[in-house]
């Protein structure tokens, strides 16, 4: 039996075919041996189909995308939140507003 190639033939063993009374049936038995060809044809009457997409199904499926690009994407090691961050201006002097000095 082969599917993808070509099945060897059965030559080394008796083939039988005018024999009426096949007993191929038993384990023992061997040397009935068939050459059988199946073929099957394929179909060919395929209708092409169009999938039309709604809004709504369009933007799940366009954020869907962008999050799952975006989730594998790596980050910097290095990264500092607060170094664009500018402490507020100072108006009065806390140190000498509230006397505190270090001794």
């Amino acid at each position: 039996m082969a599917f993808f190639s070509r099945a060897e033939a059965c030559k080394d063993k008796v083939q039988k075919e005018n024999n009426p009374f096949k007993k191929c049936t038993s384990l023992q038995e061997k040397d009935c041996c068939d050459n059988q060809t199946i073929l099957k044809e394929a179909n060919d009457s395929f209708k092409k189909s169009t999938t039309v997409l709604e809004a709504d199904q369009l933007v799940f499926l366009k954020t869907f995308i962008y999050s799952y690009i975006n989730l594998f994407e790596g980050l910097d090691k290095n990264i500092v939140p607060f170094e664009a961050y500018r402490p507020p201006l100072l108006s009065k002097d806390i140190h000498t507003l509230y006397e505190i000095y270090l001794i």
